[in-house]
């Protein structure tokens, strides 16, 4: 089985070794005070959805995978890097669903699919101050894992 606790521990893990540490990034339920960052990322697997298998044999779940990228800069220069970097990160990229990291054959693989950034970036109140610039990144992907690795071996 794909389990939900392994998928979102492998596209996080992947996240935090890439993205490193100067910009903070909020995953849901870990507070992060943003009142004072200039820029942060929130990271969230929006959908999991398992098709209709009618057939025995790979199970597949596909995800939708967003990450928000907000800057309190007044220009889109520094957003538009931060999405550039989470494309960098995950588009047309394979991560193996094994804990262990295994090979992507043996355990499975979740394999996402090329991004679509949207700007999100609103006007707020009626004071004359900036926005915050917010863009998200989605992407989608689907999870597999082959016959013998769904079930455990005797």
């Amino acid at each position: 089985m794909i389990s939900l606790v392994d998928l979102t521990a492998v596209l996080q893990r992947a996240w935090m070794e890439a993205a490193g540490e100067q910009v903070p990034t909020q995953f849901p339920g870990v507070p992060l005070d943003a009142t004072r960052l200039a820029a942060w990322f929130e990271f969230w697997i929006t959908q999991v959805e398992q098709p209709l298998q009618r057939v025995p044999g790979t199970e597949v779940r596909m995800v939708l995978l967003d990450i928000h990228c907000f800057s309190r800069r007044p220009e889109k220069r520094q957003v538009m890097a931060m999405a550039d970097r989470v494309c960098t990160v995950f588009a047309h990229q394979a991560f193996p669903l094994s804990p262990d990291g295994a090979a992507l054959l043996s355990g499975g693989a979740i394999r996402l699919r090329e991004a679509a950034v949207r700007d999100l970036t609103r006007e707020t109140g009626h004071e004359p101050k900036l926005p915050i610039q917010h863009l998200v990144v989605s992407l989608t992907g689907r999870a597999e894992k082959p016959p013998e690795a769904s079930s455990p071996q005797p």
